[in-house]
């Protein structure tokens, strides 16, 4: 009776455990992630730069709901502790899973651009993003190369990247110098990454590993001086008087009460002069 009775149990048990097994490959599959990553840099001949990052994604409802957002700098905060615009402009928002709809939000020196729509949510699937924006200021001037250095895919994403693209085209005229990339964690030196020449003015850097939850990649390239303008040291001047204008009032505040005080003693705080003795 007692084997009788532990034969369909078994079979019972047997049936679920090779459920779980062959479910186990699709529960996999379903996680969420960056499938791929492909950005565009385009470097322009006026110091500026244009950025369009196609992202893929596997969506499940976990963490993209509603869509992904990508969070840019507005301003950089220097090592002296000034202000200093990045230039940034949005020109397209665009996706397979909501076309263009999306809003913004302001986070203290970054703007959060939410590709997607605040009350709908998305149904389990593949969607691609496209972000398209500007910037100035980007680029460094050295004596002998002027040089892009760009973070890639930033390092706040709670997802692995599966593939990470990043091609750069420099202006007309420029040839490139040299290159270099880093892959892993912010201020890591990793080199799983590979480099392909185009041509003179295009270079297209690939990831060769997965880049785990907080990794990134950051790639540069040099070409020779005179190719893009630099700022003059007026443009420089007018940049951080534009990205310190609260600290220039709060300074025009501060000059305002001795000025105004000074200026009245000249009115009528003064001695009188002297008459003359005969």
């Amino acid at each position: 009776m007692g084997a009788a009775v532990s034969d369909p149990l078994r079979r019972i048990a047997i049936s679920l455990l090779l459920a779980v097994l062959l479910s186990w490959p699709a529960v996999a599959a379903a996680r969420e992630e960056i499938l791929q990553f492909d950005s565009l840099i385009e470097v322009q001949s006026d110091g500026g730069i244009i950025v369009t990052e196609n992202i893929t994604v596997r969506a499940e409802g976990r963490q993209i709901k509603r869509g992904i957002y990508r969070e840019l700098p507005v301003n950089y905060i220097s090592s002296l502790g000034d202000r200093r615009p990045a230039g940034f402009k949005l020109l397209k928002v665009d996706s397979t899973a909501t076309g263009d709809a999306h809003f913004t939000e302001r986070l203290g020196e970054n703007i959060r651009i939410y590709a997607g729509q605040r009350h709908r949510r998305l149904d389990p699937g593949v969607y691609t993003y496209t972000f398209r924006y500007s910037m100035a200021h980007q680029l460094g001037y050295f004596e002998r190369y002027d040089e892009i250095y760009w973070n890639v895919t930033g390092n706040r994403w709670t997802f692995p990247i599966n593939k990470v693209t990043a091609r750069i085209i420099l202006p007309a005229g420029a040839t490139i110098l040299q290159t270099a990339a880093y892959t892993g964690r912010r201020g890591s030196t990793g080199k799983d990454f590979s480099v392909s020449r185009i041509s003179d003015t295009v270079a297209e850097f690939t990831a060769t590993r997965q880049l785990a939850p907080q990794e990134e990649m950051t790639v540069s390239v040099g070409w020779p001086k005179g190719i893009v303008a630099a700022p003059g040291a007026g443009d420089q001047a007018m940049t951080w008087l534009f990205g310190n204008s609260g600290l220039m009032a709060l300074f025009a505040s501060a000059m305002a009460v001795p000025w105004y005080l000074f200026s009245s003693w000249l009115r009528v705080g003064r001695d009188p002069e002297k008459g003359v003795i005969i």
